[in-house]
C-alpha cells in the first residue's frame, strides 16, 4: 500500500509541476516550440501588436501559428467543398522553412511559385475581402493595415502608385510579417503578381 501510495504522490508531484514546461516542445531541429506563446499571439486582436508579437516568434512557431490557423479557418461549415480542397492543399504544402528568415529553395518555390498559382484559384472561390482576412491577416483584426504592410508580396495593396499606405521608416522595415501568411518582407515597396 505505501509502495502504491509512493508512485502516486510521485506521479502527482511530476505532472503537478510541469505547467510551464507542458507548453514548450522541442523539436527534431533543437528549436524549442512555446505553444502558449503562439496561443497568445494568435489571440492578440490589435494587429500591429499581433504582428510585432509574432516576429518574436520563431520559424517552427510561425509555422504552427499558420498551420493552426488554416486548419481552423478551414473548420467552418459554410464552406464549399472547393474551399475546403483549397485549404488542405495551402497546408499540405506549408512547411516550416517558408518562414525562415534565411533565403532556402522552398521558400523561393513557396512564394514565386506556388502563391503565384495558389492565388489564382484563390481568387475564383473565395471573395477578395474573405482573402485578406484568411490570409493576409490571420483572422478579425481591430485596426486596418499600418502604413508599413508591404510588401503585400501578391495581390493587396500599392495601386498604380507603388507604394503601400505611405513610406515606411527604416526602424519599421522587417524580413517578414507582412503579404500572404506575413511571409514577406514589409519594406514599402509592392511586388504584385
Amino acid at each position: 500500500m505505501k509502495k502504491i501510495l509512493f508512485i502516486c504522490l510521485v506521479g502527482l508531484l511530476q505532472f503537478g509541476c510541469s505547467k510551464n514546461e507542458d507548453a514548450l516542445i522541442p523539436t527534431n531541429q533543437n528549436v524549442s516550440v512555446n505553444l502558449l506563446k503562439i496561443k497568445n499571439v494568435s489571440e492578440m486582436k490589435e494587429q500591429e501588436t499581433k504582428k510585432v508579437a509574432y516576429l518574436l516568434l520563431n520559424d517552427e512557431e510561425k509555422f504552427i501559428f499558420w498551420s493552426d490557423h488554416l486548419s481552423e479557418a478551414s473548420n467552418d461549415e459554410e464552406l464549399s467543398d472547393d474551399q475546403q480542397h483549397l485549404f488542405s492543399v495551402l497546408i499540405k504544402n506549408l512547411k516550416t522553412e517558408v518562414f525562415s528568415e534565411q533565403d532556402n529553395d522552398y521558400k523561393s518555390y513557396f512564394k514565386d511559385i506556388f502563391v503565384k498559382n495558389y492565388l489564382v484559384e484563390l481568387q475564383k472561390k473565395f471573395t477578395r475581402s474573405e482573402i485578406e482576412d484568411i490570409f493576409y491577416n490571420a483572422g478579425n483584426l481591430i485596426a486596418p493595415r499600418n502604413n508599413c504592410n508591404c510588401n503585400r508580396g501578391s495581390m493587396f495593396g500599392c495601386g498604380t502608385s507603388g507604394n503601400c499606405y505611405g513610406a515606411c521608416n527604416t526602424n519599421t522595415i522587417t524580413n517578414s510579417g507582412c503579404g500572404f501568411l506575413w511571409a514577406w518582407e514589409c519594406n514599402a515597396k509592392c511586388k504584385l503578381f
